[in-house]
């Protein structure tokens, strides 16, 4: 069982951290969306299309970079 599942990924393991750095920047941009439009000051500038925009690209941020993160720990275990 354990032969298997050290075949499973042909990646160095430089190119998996720089995946997990590329996915945790990510994710922070995500929060950043989802912060700015939760908990920042109501912005009267912006139209309600553009919130919600917001909201939307920041979810998937934050959803592929846990996705991401989560599959690399999976890899590497």
């Amino acid at each position: 069982m354990k032969s298997a599942i050290d075949g499973l990924h042909s990646f160095p393991n430089g190119y998996l951290i720089i995946i997990v750095v590329l996915a945790m920047a990510s994710g922070a941009y995500g929060f950043m969306n989802l912060s700015s439009v939760v908990f920042g000051v109501p912005n009267y500038y912006r139209s309600d299309i553009e919130q919600s925009d917001k909201l939307v690209i920041g979810f998937f941020n934050v959803a592929i970079s846990v996705i991401a993160i989560c599959s690399v720990m999976f890899m590497i275990r």
